[in-house]
């Protein structure tokens, strides 16, 4: 994603479960947008593609559940598609 490009996304789909992607998380007041992937041992992995973001491992209490978003990540949806506009 680059600056500029419009992400669009899947707002229905706002739990991780067991899938890896990208998805667009809500973290105190900011939106991101990062690749998701579960390691074996259950542990949730945000990455970025900018180099510069490090990797982040998190746990599933890290997560906001409905009703329950006090200082929690919470995911707004899935990544569907990322349109690029040409000047």
């Amino acid at each position: 994603v680059n600056p500029g490009d419009f992400v669009i996304y899947d707002p229905g789909c706002r739990s991780l479960g067991m899938t890896s992607g990208v998805f667009v998380l809500s973290v105190v007041g900011s939106v991101l947008v990062r690749r998701v992937c579960r390691t074996l041992r259950g542990q949730i992995v945000l990455s970025c593609d900018n180099q510069h973001v490090p990797d982040e491992t998190l746990a599933d209490e890290d997560f906001a559940e409905e009703g329950d978003e006090q200082g929690k990540i919470r995911v707004l949806g899935k990544v569907v598609g990322i349109l690029t506009l040409q000047h």
